[in-house]
């Protein structure tokens, strides 16, 4: 099992107008049991530009 951890910019553009390949890539992931997560610094900082 991989876990990947998406900075503030892969999980920004993932969030609002990702492109196909990278949805794919990380549904491709998931559904192979790896983790994706992101920081709590990258929490806070999505969650302060909303």
């Amino acid at each position: 099992m991989m876990r990947y951890m998406l900075d503030t910019g892969t999980s920004s553009c993932s969030i609002r107008n990702a492109p196909m390949s990278l949805i794919q890539l990380l549904e491709r992931a998931a559904f192979s049991g790896h983790e994706i997560f992101v920081s709590v610094v990258t929490y806070a900082e999505l969650s302060c530009k909303a």
